[in-house]
């Protein structure tokens, strides 16, 4: 297993929509690669699995981290109440990002990858996402992302009400529309493992709506997908359903950062375990 978290900042954080300021992109980037001392550490080490950690768009310098990817599509993307998040040519360029990425990894012997994702407000864009391939209202689809107040909920409600108005032109199969208007730089690491026949193991929100995308691409990409456990996110059960997929498990997690996916990389190794025990060691 490899696991790829792929960091990146949002325009709409300046919004207020979240209860961290922008720069814990960068505290929370830098803490897997110098003290190592994220949730996603001990989960990568719980379940054998190699982090890599990819820039895909922090607003800020990141070139003193040592071991960190830099592939930056820009310095966090636009604020999509004003404009596009991105250019669709920025979009495809982070989609094969992700594909050359993975088809490193394989090239060196990986074939699970747990996808992780880290951006302050990311959850907001995902709301978006979700909302316009999910046919959910704003309502339906914002949850409190870092546990935020009543008060800020509804800014964030209005906010993502507001959006989709703004982008109602854009039809729901139209993947790279949606991703370029209201996604993120970090929603890009996915196509890449189904193309390579990898497996790909699905966190919460975020990457489910990394998997929207996908899908929406290539529905041959499902193939290569597996859920993990079901985010505390207000729309993740919709997101999962119209994946066609179910989650192993509910605990309760909005941690993010391939957390789910590192504990259902525990619970498949278990499976394949008890499979070879009960076959004599026979695949």
């Amino acid at each position: 297993p490899c696991m790829i978290i792929a960091s990146a900042d949002h325009g709409v954080a300046d919004m207020g929509v979240s209860a961290y300021p922008k720069e814990t992109t960068v505290g929370m980037t830098q803490n897997y690669l110098i003290p190592k001392g994220a949730g996603a550490n001990s989960l990568a080490n719980y379940c054998g699995a190699q982090m890599e950690v990819i820039d895909m768009g922090i607003d800020a310098d990141m070139s003193w981290v040592p071991g960190l990817r830099i592939h930056k599509l820009g310095m966090g993307t636009k604020n999509f109440v004003e404009e596009p998040a991105m250019t669709r040519e920025q979009a495809i360029e982070g989609i094969e990002t992700g594909i050359r990425l993975v088809k490193e990894k394989i090239d060196e012997g990986f074939n699970v990858f747990l996808v992780g994702e880290m951006g302050i407000s990311n959850t907001t864009a995902s709301a978006l996402m979700t909302a316009k391939f999910a046919g959910l209202t704003a309502e339906e689809a914002t949850g409190r992302g870092t546990n935020i107040s009543d008060e800020r909920l509804k800014l964030k409600q209005r906010i993502v009400h507001d959006v989709l108005e703004k982008y109602k032109d854009i039809p729901k199969d139209d993947a790279i529309g949606i991703l370029s208007s209201v996604g993120g730089f970090e929603f890009a690491c996915i196509l890449g493992a189904a193309a390579n026949h990898g497996l790909v193991i699905i966190d919460g929100f975020n990457t489910s709506a990394c998997a929207l995308v996908a899908k929406t691409l290539v529905p041959q990409v499902m193939d290569y997908v597996m859920a993990s456990h079901l985010s505390a996110e207000k729309a993740a059960k919709s997101s999962l359903e119209n994946l066609g997929l179910e989650a192993y498990v509910d605990l309760g997690l909005c941690l993010g950062e391939a957390s789910g996916g590192s504990i259902q990389m525990g619970m498949l190794d278990l499976a394949v375990h008890m499979y070879l025990a009960l076959t004599g060691g026979k695949a």
